[in-house]
């Protein structure tokens, strides 16, 4: 007997992703069949059925509202499991035949998108390891917000304490790596963690490097700050790759990469991570009764983490601890522009963090944010007047299909380019600080509402 047309279809799919769970859209759900069908209805608890599909026997199935995949989707990933999405690409009224289905994404515990997936206060990081002449090259991103770091050790010991410190849902590698003598089974035991052996083509040094200077849209390397971390830039080119082979887009609000060496901050082995109960108490595992729990007073997810990051990484150097020192200090000092502030943060967060390569606000309250952290700048006007208008009027151009720039430059706005990420500015009133600075880029010393987004959502072209 021969399969209908969507089995065919169905099986073709499968096979490009044998190592995911393909979830494959029919109508208003999202169904298994055979291997995958028996293994998801035993983690999800779903009742197994079967379907005619051509064969002598009906084909195992199950299945779950498109509605509320998400959860499922956490579910299984939580599991270690992987899951391929395959979503209909064509409206069903005007497809001739079989409607037209594609995989948009695949989940992996490292890409969990969904606030709801994952903890908010906590990156959830991918980290790619790369064993080559002796070096570790390491290369660590949160997809979801767009961190992005690499760097490199010379021996095990410190590769084990840049694992735990990052403490990544997922690990990907090279073949070399398996056989550097680590112990995986007790990384996977003790940290919940999902690795995964990749093609060796994928770690080639041209490759790579191609990716990155793509991505980046430069000429050289030497833009990034990366070129001295030969093995680094590895790591950090195939990260890079699995993210578009998972992920299926162009990763746009991934806008820069953070070369680091493990100098920079105090390192503190494994045992003395658990022991200080910094994060995570010895026995629960629980935040509670911790350093970060006893410190924990901020307003955000974004601040959150950067708390936690804080805490993980103890500064050494002695102009970088002042300089945080100050800022503490800025804000301890002045209690009614930290309460100001922590209202408008509060107002800002859910529009902020609405999702991956979604517009950015950087208002008024996050430019002296980033200038109190380096410069000691403190606010001298109100700015609750015009903020709460401004990022909507944005998003309503952007909703509309608008071109933003002539409407920007006739309120006396300013765009500045940087690589893919193009920065626009509403000025509003001077004052008496100049030479502020966003993502790299002079953008001069007015207080006014900053938007940074990717080219193509704020320009049409």
């Amino acid at each position: 007997m021969a399969l209908s047309p969507m089995m065919t279809h169905y099986l073709e799919t499968k096979k490009q992703y044998p190592d995911c769970i393909l979830f494959y859209r029919l109508g208003d759900f999202y169904e298994m069949f055979f291997e995958d069908a028996k293994t998801a209805s035993q983690v999800l608890e779903l009742t197994l059925t079967g379907k005619d599909c051509g064969l002598e026997e009906r084909a195992p199935m199950c299945g779950v509202p498109f509605h509320a995949v998400d959860s499922y989707i956490s579910r299984l990933v939580k599991k270690g499991y992987k899951v391929a999405i395959a979503e209909q690409v064509e409206d069903p009224k005007l497809a001739k035949g079989l409607v037209k289905r594609e995989v948009i994404r695949v989940v992996t515990p490292g890409t969990l998108l969904n606030s709801g997936d994952t903890e908010e206060n906590k990156n959830n990081y991918l980290m790619c390891v790369v064993c080559m002449d002796g070096t570790y090259g390491i290369s660590t991103v949160d997809v979801s917000t767009g961190d992005y770091y690499v760097t490199e050790v010379k021996s095990t010991r410190s590769l084990l304490d840049e694992i735990y410190r990052f403490a990544p849902s997922e690990l990907v590698c090279n073949e070399a790596f398996t056989m550097a003598g680590i112990d995986t089974e007790e990384l996977r035991e003790r940290m919940n963690l999902i690795i995964t052996q990749l093609e060796n083509a994928r770690f080639s040094d041209e490759s790579c490097r191609e990716i990155l200077l793509s991505h980046f849209g430069l000429q050289s390397l030497a833009g990034l700050g990366i070129e001295e971390f030969r093995t680094g830039v590895i790591a950090a080119g195939a990260v890079l790759s699995y993210l578009y082979e998972t992920q299926k887009n162009r990763l746009e609000h991934l806008t820069r990469i953070i070369p680091y060496t493990t100098g920079q901050f105090m390192m503190l082995d494994t045992s003395t991570r658990r022991n200080l109960e910094l994060v995570e108490t010895l026995r629960e595992k629980q935040k509670r009764g911790t350093l970060l729990w006893v410190l924990d007073r901020t307003k955000t997810a974004m601040g959150g983490r950067l708390l936690r990051t804080f805490i993980e990484q103890p500064l050494i150097d002695i102009d970088a601890i002042t300089a945080r020192q100050n800022a503490v200090e800025e804000f301890n000092m002045n209690y009614i522009s930290r309460e100001e502030i922590a209202e408008y943060l509060a107002w800002a967060e859910p529009k902020v963090a609405a999702g991956a390569g979604e517009i950015t606000l950087f208002s008024t309250l996050n430019l002296h944010i980033f200038q109190t952290y380096y410069g000691g700048l403190r606010p001298t006007a109100d700015m609750s007047e015009w903020m709460y208008g401004d990022f909507d009027l944005v998003s309503q151009f952007i909703t509309d299909g608008q071109d933003l720039k002539p409407w920007l430059e006739e309120q006396g706005g300013k765009f500045v380019e940087n690589q893919q990420t193009l920065i626009g500015a509403l000025w509003y009133r001077e004052n008496e600080f100049a030479g502020a600075v966003i993502d790299g880029e002079e953008i001069g010393g007015r207080w006014g509402t900053y938007f940074m987004a990717p080219k193509n959502t704020l320009l049409k072209t």
